[in-house]
């Protein structure tokens, strides 16, 4: 099996054997590393598995597309090489990978003198832009 390594903001590394065919988001969730949260189970409806692919691997792995892209642009501290990692297919050919986890997963935002944490759910067809805009104003009107 593929050996993943998973490196925490705080510098914390982690290697995990990931069956070739789950996702690097699975195999983080299967071995407990606590920097991914995957709240929507790799459905790619949220942005909570948020990663950064190392420099070395952005050949192999490519690039976001669509819905994944889409959803990244809601997503906290986004760079260049940032990708969901509900949507990285595990090959042979990623046995190596390198990938480094955000400080967070949730956007923060300060209403009414209040810090409020939440991530963005793409439930509806609308895209995440409308979902983003429907869970301000939710928080808006509770505080």
């Amino acid at each position: 099996m593929p050996i993943i390594h998973y490196i925490e903001a705080d510098g914390s590394e982690y290697e995990a054997e990931v069956s070739v065919g789950s996702s690097v988001m699975q195999g983080a969730v299967d071995n407990m590393i606590d920097g991914i949260l995957a709240e929507c189970g790799g459905a790619c409806r949220c942005a909570t598995c948020h990663c950064y692919v190392d420099e070395q691997w952005l050949d192999r792995v490519g690039a976001a597309e669509g819905v994944e892209k889409e959803l990244l642009e809601a997503a906290v501290d986004i760079e260049p090489n940032s990708r969901l990692s509900c949507q990285i297919e595990v090959t042979e050919e990623l046995d190596g990978l390198v990938v480094r986890l955000p400080v967070t997963q949730y956007k923060h935002e300060v209403w009414s003198g209040r810090t409020v944490c939440f991530t963005t759910h793409n439930t509806k067809p609308y895209g995440v832009e409308h979902t983003v805009k429907n869970v301000a104003q939710t928080f808006k009107r509770i505080l």
